[in-house]
């Protein structure tokens, strides 16, 4: 019976140690799924924050495409009033040399250069300019004394 004894006091010792062992494994079960649960709030917080990310990045990305179309835009404007404005300059600056040669007595000069200035693409202010150069150049060409006299220039040259 002593051996019995010990035999049964060996088996509830070894079955002693498989339930601590059982224990043990159970808690670090429970404390690894406690720490993977950590984790997976962890993983998901990152998750959301990286998606909030990209969420405002894609939106400064349309908000920058949307400046970059309204900048060409504006280049594009802006390189369209350059032109007209150097267009301008070159017209107006022909005019000035049709004027320059007026002045300097070169009536005929004058009259060529300004019958070879396209006038098309003038605005209303370079056409004003242009027909007043015009009428004067024609003045100019226009004989002193006509040959029949009105009443007026008769009593002009009378006083």
């Amino acid at each position: 019976m002593e051996n019995k004894s010990k035999q049964e006091k060996k088996q509830l010792k070894n079955l002693l140690t498989y339930a601590i062992i059982m224990m043990i494994g159970v808690m670090i079960i429970i404390i690894i799924a406690a720490m993977a649960d950590g984790r997976e709030k962890e993983i998901d917080a990152k998750i959301d924050q990286t998606h909030q990310t990209n969420m405002s990045i894609q939106s400064e990305v349309v908000a920058l495409k949307d400046e970059n179309y309204l900048l060409k835009k504006q280049n594009e404007e802006l390189l369209a009033n350059q032109n007209k404005m150097a267009e301008y300059e070159r017209n107006l600056s022909q005019l000035r040399d049709v004027w320059g040669l007026y002045t300097s007595g070169s009536v005929e000069a004058a009259t060529q250069k300004l019958a070879n200035i396209n006038i098309s693409e003038m605005d209303a202010n370079l056409m004003s300019f242009y027909e007043s150069i015009n009428k004067v150049l024609e003045k100019e060409k226009a004989p002193v004394a006509s040959p029949t006299a009105s009443p007026t220039d008769k009593k002009t040259k009378a006083e």
